[in-house]
């Protein structure tokens, strides 16, 4: 069970659908939602007009929010699920007692600014803010800042589709699925300093590489939210192989 988030134009639909149709599972959308809800209110569907319902459905009644997105495709207790949209922390931890005992993964999506813009010409909503000015809404401030911090895994979103799948399959049956930061910086570095001597299995090369990239991400975006500097999980990927080596896989 996964949820996907990411800012705005990162590419998390075509991501999300993507990892639905390889593992075989329902996709549905938060968006798709409000979508619908505009729709029976007679709101147009403007950028701004769906940022504040949205907003409102988690305040009025986020159980009733998050049950209504579920059932939305016709899920059941123990089936796959892809969440696409998640936004806000209240609405993860609800999905995931919701879905108890099934875990559900929270897979972030980052992309640098330019990336973001170019993407961004495709909207297909119209709306009269800035980027800059929409990402400013409640509604994605915890995109901006916490949620990157609850998520499993963070994805290069400058990588194809076929690429974050890989990932993210390889993310759901390696050793590195549960814990916070904190606990997954340790299995890194104890990878690494076994990787130095010589003695990693083929699946522990691949999940190094993934949280040897996720990690650098993560970085990335605590030190600048909205990837204003081009590449800049990269260079923080550079820091980290430099300081703690990297073993060499492979393709």
């Amino acid at each position: 069970m996964l949820g996907f988030s990411a800012r705005m134009a990162a590419g998390k639909t075509v991501v999300s659908n993507g990892v639905a149709e390889a593992i075989g599972a329902k996709r549905i959308a938060f968006g798709g939602l409000v979508r619908e809800e505009a729709g029976i209110r007679g709101i147009p569907a403007t950028r701004e007009n769906l940022q504040d319902l949205g907003e409102s459905l988690v305040q009025e009644d986020v159980d009733a929010f998050c049950v209504r997105v579920l059932q939305r495709n016709g899920w059941t207790a123990g089936n796959s699920i892809v969440v696409d949209g998640v936004r806000h922390v209240r609405v993860l931890d609800k999905i995931r007692e919701i879905v108890e005992p099934q875990y559900f993964g929270l897979m972030y999506l980052n992309v640098d600014r330019e990336t973001q813009l170019h993407r961004w010409k495709t909207e297909d909503l119209p709306y009269t803010k800035s980027l800059q000015e929409l990402e400013s809404h409640p509604t994605e401030i915890e995109v901006l800042t916490t949620l990157p911090q609850r998520a499993d895994l963070v994805l290069d979103g400058g990588q194809t589709v076929d690429r974050i799948v890989r990932d993210v399959l390889r993310w759901s049956t390696s050793n590195s699925k549960l814990g916070d930061w904190e606990m997954r910086n340790e299995r890194r570095i104890l990878l690494t300093r076994k990787s130095i001597e010589g003695g990693l299995a083929t699946s522990e090369i691949e999940e190094l590489e993934l949280l040897q990239g996720s990690f650098a991400q993560y970085l990335a975006i605590q030190h600048d939210p909205c990837q204003r500097t081009i590449n800049s999980h990269r260079s923080k990927l550079e820091e980290l192989q430099s300081r703690y080596g990297h073993p060499k896989s492979e393709g």
